[in-house]
């Protein structure tokens, strides 16, 4: 992995305090969907494990991005944020065809929020 990779859309960062409610320390793993705008914020969303009862829009599996995850997973679009780029840690990168479905699906997701959907909209007609 570069040492200091530019970090931007379909890039995979940690971002420290954001892991599970029983390690809350722990960095999670997020992916991120904008370039930065001009204040440096990025638009990104947590991959978290499958369960049961989790939101179905973008289900990832191992295979599908081997060198970031191990196990199922799932995109949780309820906990997308705006960061700083400053916050975020390099951890990989999704595929294209990976990405693809991510950005697709936060037009499908009944979790996302609508603050979220309207910012990812307004950045994707300016690029």
């Amino acid at each position: 992995m570069p040492e200091n990779p530019k970090i931007g859309r379909g890039s995979v960062i940690s971002i420290l305090g954001t892991g599970p409610r029983h390690d809350a320390g722990r960095p999670h793993k997020f992916v991120v969907l904008t370039e930065p705008d001009s204040q440096n914020d990025i638009l990104v969303v947590p991959i978290c494990s499958y369960e049961e009862y989790c939101d179905e829009a973008c289900v990832v599996h191992p295979n599908e991005a081997p060198s970031i995850i191990n196990h199922e997973s799932y995109i949780q679009y309820n906990q997308g944020k705006k960061i700083l780029m400053r916050q975020a840690k390099y951890a990989g990168k999704v595929s294209s065809s990976l990405l693809s479905r991510i950005e697709t699906a936060v037009f499908k997701s009944d979790d996302v929020a609508d603050w979220f959907v309207k910012q990812f909209k307004d950045r994707k007609k300016a690029k």
